[in-house]
């Protein structure tokens, strides 16, 4: 979900509200009501990168009649999030980030890689739901993970490196 914050010069930015705290906690409870939700179509969610293309297809139609709540939200950043991580062999971590314009603390959830690098997934997915009209989560993972001529041994050499996303 997101939330619109309008500056004093009137322009209006979209901030992602990412997840809840303890989403690390209920990662397989998000993934399984993600899963379930796309029944009896959901056959082919096995967490391959091919079945992000089909996702596409049924969340490109299920944008035509629905918003998605939370816990749909949710369950696409940790499904897209778990086929990053067996992706690149990392690990989950959630970054904290407290906004002082809105007086609250807000959760990124994102995939470590082995290397150091963090794919923000979250802003990803929240992003590719909420504002495309179109659905491309297999291309906003696709851009996430590592290339061969980029592989994720060389990431700390990238000229943004983890700047982006320090460590907490």
């Amino acid at each position: 979900m997101s939330t619109k914050i309008q500056s004093a010069d009137g322009s209006i930015a979209i901030h992602s509200d990412g997840c809840r705290p303890d989403f690390l906690e209920h990662l397989a409870a998000h993934q399984s009501f993600f899963v379930r939700s796309f029944a009896p179509d959901n056959e082919f969610l096995d967490y391959s990168e091919t079945s992000l293309k089909r996702l596409d297809e049924l969340v490109k139609v299920r944008k035509k009649t629905q918003q998605f709540s939370q816990a749909f939200v949710e369950g696409a950043i940790a499904y897209c999030g778990e086929v990053l991580r067996a992706q690149t062999g990392g690990k989950w971590y959630v970054q904290a980030w407290f906004s002082k314009v809105l007086g609250k603390t807000f959760y990124f959830p994102g995939i470590e890689t082995p290397g150091g690098q963090r794919l923000d997934v979250s802003n990803a997915i929240e992003d590719e739901l909420e504002r495309s009209t179109d659905s491309r989560l297999y291309h906003r993972v696709r851009m996430l993970l590592p290339t061969a001529e980029f592989p994720v041994e060389k990431w700390k050499e990238h000229p943004l490196g983890n700047e982006m996303f320090p460590p907490l």
